[in-house]
């Protein structure tokens, strides 16, 4: 096994996406400075990458397999929307153990997404809209207990939506549609239908009832996600790197 580090991982990713000749800014990428002056990287007190964002700044290429990648554990955030990016979405990226927010959205991945995603259990917000992704969306969905924001409209995906709704107590925007007409059965038009997607008749009952408990006026506080819902094409993220 060979001697990993953050920086050998973030070099792979430089040179899969045409970093010298592509990127609209690589200032200090693959030079001797440290990591944390690269631009679009950040790293923790103890000089780990922490945050990758590089959000419209014209990535082009594939992502491979890589076992360098296992050395970005301490990874929360990566932001790669609005690129070039094409082919699937590596299963290398179940060695990000720490990721909290994935945005790959915007780009031309295809192929199904894998497994591994579902593996990664803390992460909070999701976006693969706007790509080429097929297949179905796998019932481990349910294992993503802290997802709060989960967004795969306008692909090519199909089949139905796993009922695992009753898994998500955080979520809190949620888009299957438009995009996807080969999606099958009924598809939940928002967070609040899909976080009941699932339960068992008496449950939903009783959840509406808690919902309506805590509706504006009431006297317990408004709900949250009661604003406007991001989704559609005009949602795509900023060259800032802003999630959400």
């Amino acid at each position: 096994m060979p001697d990993l580090s953050d920086r050998d991982a973030l070099v792979c990713i430089y040179e899969y996406t045409r970093g010298v000749d592509r990127w609209r800014n690589n200032t200090y990428w693959n030079s001797e400075r440290r990591c944390g002056q690269w631009f679009g990287v950040k790293v923790d007190e103890g000089a780990h990458i922490q945050s990758l964002i590089l959000t419209d700044n014209r990535l082009d290429g594939f992502f491979y397999e890589n076992v360098r990648f296992s050395s970005l554990v301490n990874l929360r955030t990566l932001a790669l929307g609005s690129n070039l990016l094409r082919g699937c979405i590596p299963h290398s990226f179940k060695y990000f153990v720490s990721l909290e927010e994935l945005d790959l959205s915007w780009n031309k991945f295809e192929g199904e997404v894998p497994e591994e995603i579902y593996s990664l259990v803390r992460l909070r917000m999701v976006r693969l809209d706007n790509n080429l992704l097929t297949g179905e969306l796998s019932v481990n969905l349910g294992r993503l207990t802290n997802l709060a924001f989960f967004q795969v409209h306008n692909n090519n995906l199909s089949g139905p939506i796993p009922k695992v709704g009753d898994k998500l107590p955080r979520l809190n925007v949620c888009e299957f549609r438009p995009g996807n007409p080969k999606l099958e059965g009924h598809v939940p038009p928002d967070a609040i239908e899909m976080r009941k997607w699932g339960l068992e008749p008496a449950k939903v009952k009783r959840r509406v009832h808690l919902e309506e408990d805590h509706r504006p006026g009431s006297g317990l506080g408004s709900r949250p996600g009661s604003g406007s819902r991001p989704g559609s094409r005009d949602s795509r993220p900023t060259s800032r790197g802003q999630l959400y």
